[in-house]
């Protein structure tokens, strides 16, 4: 996980070799799944992966087209849903183990002349999903350039599956060629222009470069309240804070704790903007919270206490 100034960005797909079911949890996501015309559509099949441990499962909708994922961690998951006869959607969340997530509800739109999501046939499609299989697990393992050849190999084939974008641009970010990176997300964004989570990911990378003004606007298309991955009100704040902009840092670090009472770093980070502006009791306030719940091992606990101490 990358990180300027404490900036935490959750942007890569997957970052580590992962084993075992580390994606449990106490987590649960549900919704439907209809068509254009408002009717359920039931043995659709829901894939959510694991964006930080690449860990991934299987369910299915019932004859109400109703789904439920439950015992799942907390973080960020990819969802793609498909049933015969219609386009695959692909899209990601945020899920809160403290909090109630929202319903998701997903339309899906039927094939035209038995096509699948941009044109690609049912038989295109299923190649494309076997390269983008080898694609994952070679990022998994950390070998990019490879991964990237994979996606390329993709896209190449099949130009209408313009998300594969977003897997390259992951690669090119690991590779530290943000300038590619965001390259590839403006393909995608070209065709889904109202995308928030590749809108997000463009202000993640911009902010990561310290472009203040190219992150906000990206981060200023977004209609905050649809807003459910309290990383995203993190990483604004954090931008602001190191550009000496602290009261408006202290109204996102509020937005990040509103949607994750349980995400340490914004106790943290609130906590020194307080200090900054001599609000010492919140700022106490704050840094008690962040040792109640961040783990023992987080190199930030010790500087904290030592905050704490001079008080």
């Amino acid at each position: 996980m990358k990180r300027i100034n404490t900036l935490a960005l959750v942007f890569m797909i997957s970052t580590a070799l992962c084993f075992g079911q580390t994606w449990r949890g106490k987590g649960r996501l549900e919704g439907t799944i209809k068509d254009s015309d408002g009717k359920p559509i039931a043995n659709a099949t829901i894939k959510l992966t694991n964006v930080r441990y690449g860990g991934s499962f299987e369910i299915h909708s019932d004859k109400d087209g109703k789904w439920v994922a439950g015992g799942i961690s907390g973080g960020n998951w990819n969802i793609d849903i498909g049933a015969p006869g219609f386009a695959l959607k692909q899209l990601s969340d945020y899920v809160s183990e403290t909090a109630r997530n929202k319903t998701i509800d997903i339309i899906l739109d039927r094939d035209q002349n038995g096509t699948g999501a941009g044109g690609v046939t049912a038989g295109q499609l299923a190649e494309a999903q076997k390269i983008l299989a080898t694609g994952n697990d070679l990022f998994n393992q950390g070998k990019f350039p490879e991964a990237l050849a994979e996606y390329q190999a993709i896209l190449a084939k099949n130009p209408d599956l313009t998300v594969v974008n977003i897997n390259i641009a992951n690669c090119y970010y690991e590779m530290k060629q943000l300038d590619k990176a965001i390259e590839s997300l403006n393909a995608v964004l070209a065709k889904e222009p109202t995308s928030v989570d590749v809108i997000t990911r463009l202000g993640n990378i911009y902010a990561e470069m310290g472009n203040l003004d190219k992150a906000m606007e990206y981060f200023n298309k977004i209609d905050q309240t649809t807003i459910r991955n309290p990383t995203t009100f993190y990483n604004i704040g954090v931008l602001l804070y190191n550009n000496q902009k602290v009261p408006q840092a202290i109204d996102y670090f509020n937005k990040t704790i509103g949607i994750d009472p349980n995400f340490a770093d914004g106790y943290f980070q609130l906590g020194l903007c307080y200090v900054n502006q001599n609000e010492l009791p919140k700022a106490k306030e704050a840094f008690n919270k962040f040792l109640a719940i961040a783990p023992p091992d987080d190199p930030n606990v010790p500087n904290v206490q030592a905050i704490l101490k001079s008080l």
